[in-house]
């Protein structure tokens, strides 16, 4: 009932415009629900059709640090390249692996890891902007922090969806089977 559902009062669907102001739930039984109250309205003209896009380009880079003063060089190489290149990213983010990427630094104080990970990853309409990304990571091995190992990097197109309403009639519903 929850999904996707922003105005309870219309929610579209291709027969009709759901209302679901009233709906009430009863247990009736173990794994049986009652659902009662939902009404709505005619047939919408439009129809609610989820549109994918191109959205951009993550870049992501990766490196471990371990043994004496791992965390600290691990935040020495995210400093680095955040001030190399952070600004110039629409989302940048740092994560130390092992250490903050679940739950920020504050509950990993009074614990000091004999390893952690740096993970950077950006967010860029430009491909070869997010790609810099890993390059910069990876550039770390011989211009950064002693130490370093692992490196990986990683660049991933991503697909947004949104939904849109379009016209019933402009929309030709067709099945096409692949056979293997």
């Amino acid at each position: 009932m929850l999904y996707e559902v922003l105005d309870p009062a219309n929610y579209f669907t291709p027969d009709v415009v759901a209302d679901f102001q009233s709906v009430r739930f009863e247990e009736i039984g173990p794994n049986q629900l009652l659902v009662t109250g939902g009404t709505g309205k005619s047939q919408p003209e439009k129809l609610k059709v989820s549109v994918g896009y191109q959205a951009g380009w993550i870049g992501e880079g990766e490196i471990s640090y371990a043994g004496a003063h791992a965390v600290e060089r691990a935040k020495l190489a995210g400093e680095i390249i955040q001030k190399r290149i952070g600004d110039r990213f629409d989302e940048f983010r740092v994560d130390y692996i092992g250490l903050s990427s679940l739950h920020g630094e504050s509950l990993s104080q009074g614990s000091t890891p004999y390893e952690t990970r740096l993970r950077i990853a950006g967010k860029s309409k430009n491909q070869g902007l997010a790609q810099l990304v890993g390059e910069e990571v990876e550039a770390l091995y011989t211009n950064g922090p002693a130490g370093g190992g692992g490196a990986r990097k990683y660049l991933y197109e991503v697909i947004g969806v949104v939904s849109v309403l379009m016209n019933r009639n402009q929309i030709q519903p067709y099945i096409q089977v692949f056979e293997s």
